[in-house]
């Protein structure tokens, strides 16, 4: 290879490899062969086999927490109504039948907007927005009043009132009223309670123009129609209770004492002195005539008014009456110059046709002439030349011979 010419570090790439080392060969092991259960018998113990252990499934164990959470929380009930007594909470109003409940609040209503909006039914003892336990509003506050009649009023006219964009709910206070109250926290309230399948039902299969409509749907006399026909309605308020109807005639009769007792301040002041009244009467018959008087000129007033609006308006009609009659004056006058324009344009089409045709005759009759002229000419030609040509032949022959 040297004496090739490689270099040294060129020939050692061709130069064999060492020699692998050696090993033995790998023995295979037979497999082992198949056998009956007979060998296995000893190990199996005596006797019937222990009973199947179940399991329970994801859907049993679902349905099982389901179960105890509903036993837990009936049992916590049961505890916290026995320990619940509305008449204990010193914080809320004095009198509960002159109390009203408003729910539905807006989270950013404040004592002193609530009793600004109420002021108008009444006097106001007291107003309380009811808070958790870290100070935030729950959405629901009780307002006192001085009167039962400025309650009443409120029960009746503020429901539905919008508060910073949201519906109010008004309804007395039941918890210190109506006996055996219990509110939604403990499993009472009005309605069906949430998550319920008759609420469910309520939201899904609800009618949604009758629930809107329940004030009409209540006096309409097609309420057996489809449109009101199986509509779950309740009212939240209920005011179909007795014990809210009781409440509404305990009102209703201070209301009547009010009044009779209106009467008899009436009947007291009706004995003042017959003198005082006939004055009176005289300054009101004064009052009387001179408003009359008053008024027939005012009246008059009026009529002169309207009759020379009228006039104006007969003068504006006749007065555009004879417009439109001179405009259509105009307009006859017009079409009867477009007619007589149009006469004029007609017989001047008629004479240049005329004249027309006269040069055309007068044309083809010059041609006719000059073509008579001509043929008389050739005719002179030809008899010429024949008489040429038979003197010429005659000369011709005289002298052959």
């Amino acid at each position: 290879m040297s004496a090739i010419g490689m270099p040294p570090h060129i020939l050692i790439l061709f130069q064999a490899r060492p020699l692998l080392n050696y090993y033995k060969p790998i023995k295979k092991k037979k497999p082992k062969e198949y056998s009956g259960l007979a060998d296995f018998l000893n190990y199996f113990e005596e006797g019937e086999p222990p009973p199947k252990i179940k399991l329970e499934n994801t859907k049993e164990r679902k349905e099982r927490k389901k179960k105890e959470k509903i036993t837990y929380n009936e049992l916590m009930l049961k505890e916290k109504r026995k320990n619940y007594d509305p008449f204990k909470n010193e914080d809320l109003t004095n009198d509960p039948k002159k109390t009203l409940f408003i729910g539905r609040l807006s989270y950013e209503v404040n004592e002193k907007r609530l009793r600004k909006e109420f002021e108008t039914y009444g006097k106001i003892r007291k107003v309380k927005v009811i808070c958790d336990k870290n100070n935030k509003p729950r959405g629901y506050a009780f307002v006192e009043f001085e009167h039962t009649k400025s309650l009443n009023q409120a029960y009746n006219l503020a429901d539905g009132k919008k508060i910073d964009n949201r519906r109010i709910l008004v309804d007395i206070e039941r918890g210190r009223t109506i006996k055996n109250w219990l509110p939604r926290r403990l499993g009472g309230g009005k309605g069906p309670a949430r998550g319920s399948e008759e609420k469910k039902r309520i939201t899904h299969n609800i009618n949604w123009s009758a629930l809107i409509n329940k004030d009409k749907y209540r006096n309409d006399k097609r309420r057996n129609d489809d449109r009101y026909k199986n509509v779950p309605l309740y009212n939240e308020r209920n005011d179909d209770d007795d014990d809210i109807k009781y409440m509404l005639k305990n009102h209703k009769r201070h209301r009547e004492d009010d009044r009779r007792s209106s009467k008899r301040e009436r009947g007291h002041r009706s004995k003042r002195s017959a003198s005082y009244d006939r004055h009176h009467h005289k300054h009101r018959r004064k009052e009387k005539s001179r408003l009359g008087r008053e008024r027939s000129r005012d009246k008059e007033k009026i009529r002169d008014r309207s009759r020379e609006r009228n006039r104006d308006r007969s003068r504006d009609r006749s007065r555009d009456r004879s417009r439109g009659r001179n405009r259509e004056r105009d307009r006859e006058r017009e079409r009867e110059r477009d007619r007589d324009r149009e006469k004029e344009k007609g017989i001047e089409i008629e004479s240049e046709m005329d004249k027309d045709k006269k040069r055309e005759k007068d044309s083809f009759s010059d041609t006719e002439s000059h073509n008579e002229n001509s043929r008389n000419i050739e005719g002179e030609n030809n008899n010429l030349h024949e008489s040429t040509m038979k003197n010429a032949y005659y000369n011709y022959n005289n002298d052959i011979e």
